[in-house]
């Protein structure tokens, strides 16, 4: 269906409605404001490491940018790297993004940063063999 047949169709709106109310009665939109302010300090500490050359979020859309020199191989190894430790992230170009759900509890976020690192590290340390 195109947006025309759903746009403004009362179920649609009713959905955006709801899922809004909901947002706000379990208190997501400020739980993502307050977890992202330590995403981000986070973020920022990696930006010491020298193959990475950015690291920044809003709320909790992080986005860590790498540094040119690293090679495709990298990236690849990154990939399947997160996948096996069941980290759902996108990356394009230089960029690997994090976007944890909104629902996310503080040990949850720390978890997966921890795992994202980690990964790093490995898709390194496998770059470097």
């Amino acid at each position: 269906p195109s947006r025309w047949q759903t746009g403004a169709s009362p179920i649609s709106c009713a959905t955006a409605v709801a899922t809004l109310e909901a947002y706000r009665e379990d208190r997501l939109i400020d739980a993502a404001k307050e977890r992202g302010v330590w995403l981000g300090a986070q973020l920022q500490q990696l930006t010491r490491r020298e193959e990475i050359q950015d690291a920044r979020c809003l709320g909790l859309f992080g986005t860590i940018e790498f540094s040119d020199d690293l090679d495709e191989g990298f990236y690849t190894r990154l990939k399947a790297t997160l996948i096996s430790r069941r980290i759902h992230a996108l990356i394009k170009g230089p960029c690997l993004f994090i976007t944890p759900p909104l629902c996310i509890t503080p040990e949850e976020l720390e978890e997966g940063l921890s795992a994202v690192c980690s990964s790093i590290d490995d898709a390194l340390v496998r770059s470097s063999n």
